[in-house]
C-alpha cells in the first residue's frame, strides 16, 4: 500500500510523508502531532499533523 501524502503549502507539490498507510484503522485512532518532512520539489521543511493527510475522509 502507498505512503501518506500531504500537499506542500510552498509549491502545492504533492509529498510523499514516508509513512506507510497499511493499516487504516491505526492511522485513523493514532495521533500525528508535528511531524516534519521536506518537500522534495522546493525543500521546504513541513510540519504536518492527520489533518494535512490528503484523503482520509475514510476516518
Amino acid at each position: 500500500m502507498p505512503n501518506l501524502l500531504i500537499k506542500c503549502t510552498t509549491c502545492r507539490a504533492i509529498v510523499d510523508t514516508e509513512i506507510s498507510a497499511d493499516n487504516l484503522v491505526a492511522f485513523c485512532s493514532a495521533e500525528f502531532e508535528n511531524k516534519k518532512v521536506r518537500c522534495q520539489n522546493c525543500r521546504t521543511e513541513l510540519i504536518w499533523n492527520k489533518d494535512d493527510v490528503l484523503a482520509v475522509s475514510f476516518c
